[in-house]
């Protein structure tokens, strides 16, 4: 009698995708952990899974990694349990086997399967502790530097929009789900003109200010389902799921005209705000880069056409 422990147990799966989401760069967000944890048992079983589709969590909190790793220690213990339930089943049949068996060679094979079923338990055990141990130290240093930045979210502290770490996972996964559904999707890159100009003028205070007149107006502007995150000192993201590249254009545009016709009021001055845009549309073969850098080019083909403009890609020909 022989028994498959081959298959992906819980605790390798776990292990790898903790693994693989440190090499990509991606937090550990239960949304995430769960998707390429799904993946990777698929790989590991041989069969082809399509990825999972969700829909957009905005503001994760960076808290949420401690919920993955917690289901790493749930895998470990449920893997194990696993292990040994089917350890005892064997070892019933094995033992029934020992006192049926008819002659000493039979009673020898067993004994000797038995070994065999024992060192791998052993094995289990001792790996099983190795997980529970990594999983603890990684809750634990994760305890710590959320200690000591108690503010370390996937928010700009300053607009309250997402920030990169945070629009990575949602922009991931929404693009992830419009893929596998054949959805449209579109996003615009933002970029405040001479954001730079305003903080040397007026101070850094209403650099901010800028920043924040643009988000509201977004805000105003965009539909409930659109997504607008902060990526860097002056550029936002738009995330347009099943907008085509009209339609994107259209809205930002709209944001580029009404921050066109109201300035920033502040200290009793008024300070023009311009944004220049790319704006792109996913097509079918996109990887997710393809489509952010088509959307850069028509950002920087904005900014060498003068500034306070929106280009999309059908302008790039």
């Amino acid at each position: 009698m022989t028994v498959d422990f081959l298959s992906p147990q819980p605790v390798a799966v776990a292990r790898q995708t903790l693994r693989r989401l440190t090499e990509s760069g991606l937090p550990p967000t239960p949304d995430l952990y769960a998707e390429h944890y799904y993946l990777i048992a698929g790989e590991l079983s041989g069969r082809k899974l399509e990825p999972l589709a969700r829909e957009p969590t905005p503001g994760v909190e960076v808290t949420a990694a401690v919920e993955a790793i917690l289901q790493i220690l749930t895998d470990t213990t449920f893997g194990l349990a696993v292990e040994l339930g089917t350890f005892d089943g064997h070892f019933q049949i094995l033992l029934n086997e020992q006192n049926a068996a008819p002659n000493a060679f039979s009673a020898e094979q067993t004994r000797s399967q038995i070994m065999k079923t024992l060192s791998l338990l052993r094995q289990r055990v001792a790996d099983s502790q190795a997980d529970l141990r990594e999983a603890q130290q990684l809750l634990q240093r994760m305890r710590e530097d959320l200690k000591e930045n108690p503010g370390l979210t996937q928010n700009d502290p300053l607009t309250g929009v997402l920030n990169r770490r945070g629009i990575d996972v949602v922009l991931t996964r929404e693009f992830t789900r419009s893929r596998r559904r054949k959805d449209q999707m579109s996003i615009g890159l933002i970029n405040i003109d001479r954001l730079a100009g305003i903080n040397d003028e007026h101070g850094r205070d209403a650099g901010d200010q800028a920043l924040i007149h643009v988000v509201t107006a977004a805000r105003g502007l965009f539909r409930s389902k659109d997504i607008f995150a902060r990526i860097g000192d002056e550029e936002f993201v738009a995330v347009f799921p099943g907008g085509n590249a009209a339609g994107a254009t259209f809205a930002v545009d709209r944001l580029r005209n009404v921050l066109d016709r109201i300035p920033l009021r502040y200290n009793g001055k008024t300070i023009p705000v311009k944004i220049s845009a790319g704006v792109a549309e996913m097509h079918p073969s996109d990887t997710l880069s393809d489509l952010l850098q088509r959307a850069e080019r028509c950002l920087h083909k904005a900014k060498d056409s003068g500034r306070n403009l929106v280009v999309n890609e059908t302008d790039l020909a």
